[in-house]
């Protein structure tokens, strides 16, 4: 199957806490972990784990940031011709995790913010059975994509 997956990359910046700290009050974390992620890049990466032809077509950071994103995604069997260097920094999501699970994130779009309906291809389009967009970049990107793969008959998600 080949899966289309356009969207978001980002630069994961997780906290362990006992607890949420209030307005105006600093906590000291129990740990931390920097790692790639994102909704669209986590969903190429488990696509890509169970099989599926995974191409993600998104927006990374022109930085480190998004080179080292690029380079782990390959890594794990996400095909990345579709990813682009933007103009802006890497999208960088600043996560706090309590210890009952629950979390907060607080996302800085980066270069996702950059995302086009042009960006992905013409024959990755053509190829596709099904895309899966999510909310994470321009709303307008999100619906021109939809129409257009609908228009070529993919199923989109």
């Amino acid at each position: 199957m080949t899966l289309l997956v356009m969207g978001s990359v980002n630069r994961d910046i997780t906290a362990q806490l006992p607890e949420f700290p209030q307005p105006g009050e600093t906590l000291l974390a129990t740990g931390s972990e920097t790692a790639t992620g994102g909704k669209s890049a986590n969903q190429a990466v488990a696509a890509a784990m169970v099989g599926a032809r995974a191409h993600l077509i998104a927006r990374c950071g022109s930085d480190a940031a998004g080179a080292e994103a690029v380079r782990s995604l390959r890594e794990v069997g996400v095909h990345v011709d579709a990813v682009t260097p933007g103009r802006a920094a890497q999208g960088t999501a600043f996560i706090a995790v309590r210890t009952d699970g629950e979390n907060t994130i607080v996302v800085v779009p980066g270069a996702n913010a950059e995302l086009r309906a042009q960006d992905c291809p013409q024959h990755l389009l053509e190829k596709a059975e099904w895309i899966l967009l999510s909310l994470e970049v321009p709303l307008a990107t999100v619906l021109e994509t939809a129409a257009r793969a609908a228009l070529r008959g993919s199923r989109s998600r």
